[in-house]
């Protein structure tokens, strides 16, 4: 999913050998899917791999693990659908959890428990899985925030994943693209804005809304962002016509609620100490 393996293009023996690039231009097999399920990753890479994940996954943003929360859940419950099975005597027929299958759903529920943790909210979470993974169109919904990693549909045991379908072709695993890692990329998506601030002279991306660009020092103005979505606000309207949420709100007293005006740092109705 974070582009940290890459399945070999190549032709290997065995077949879908994963790479790992040790920098430097230092990349190495290392085995594929069902050697690491036997077997584990092999000791000399398990420590570079496990930092690499950690180092990306400490920088992402709620928004960022939202969206590899809803992709875990589709390689989950598409890529490794579970099988079904015919029951002899009745038959009737039920579903049987593949290895894969239980991991990736149990990783979903992690990352989703991340998100909440780093500050998304419960409407925020159903916005993202609305957008990023619509079940009335899967892969088109799929296709502007991830990409299909070619051939990996082999890696799965056949009697463990259901055969392909309408609803997706082929079993192949996602991962997300090259501008999922960029600040904002995935939220601007999902709230419609999917274009990054420039500076007007430089050309460069600029993030956030500073009044100078960091690269050339030349005056910006962008307008205003939503604090809650990022939307941009033209005007200056009390609430976003976006997500709905106040602008420009007057900060609270923690201790009875009472609006505390810029500059107050006491609370003018209990005393309390403004903390801003």
């Amino acid at each position: 999913m974070l582009r940290i393996l890459v399945r070999n293009p190549q032709k290997t023996i065995p077949p879908g050998q994963y790479l790992f690039d040790f920098g430097h231009g230092d990349r190495r097999n290392f085995g594929n899917e069902r050697a690491f399920r036997t077997n584990g990753f092999p000791p000399e890479f398990r420590r570079h791999i496990e930092e690499s994940v950690k180092e990306k996954l400490d920088k992402f943003d709620a928004y960022q693990l939202m969206a590899l929360s809803v992709l875990a859940n589709i390689i989950g419950r598409i890529t490794y659908e579970s099988k079904r099975v015919k029951d002899d005597y009745s038959g009737a027929e039920y579903k049987v959890p593949g290895f894969s299958n239980v991991a990736a759903l149990k990783l979903s529920d992690e990352l989703l428990q991340s998100a909440r943790q780093r500050g998304l909210e419960e409407k925020e979470t159903r916005r993202f899985e609305n957008k990023l993974a619509d079940w009335d169109d899967l892969i088109g919904s799929l296709n502007p925030w991830t990409e299909e990693i070619p051939d990996s549909a082999l890696d799965a045991y056949s009697w463990e994943v259901e055969e392909p379908n309408d609803q997706m072709p082929n079993r192949s695993k996602r991962r997300v693209k090259k501008e999922f890692f960029e600040t904002d990329w995935i939220k601007n998506y999902v709230y419609g804005d999917t274009t990054p601030n420039r500076c007007s002279i430089c050309g460069e991306r600029v993030d956030g809304n500073p009044k100078f660009c960091p690269h050339c020092g030349n005056a910006l103005n962008f307008g205003t962002r939503c604090s809650g979505c990022g939307n941009t606000i033209v005007g200056n309207p009390k609430f976003c016509p976006n997500c709905g949420k106040q602008q420009n709100a007057p900060a609270k007293c923690s201790g009875c609620g009472q609006s505390i005006e810029e500059g107050q740092k006491f609370c003018p109705n209990c005393g309390q100490s403004v903390k801003r």
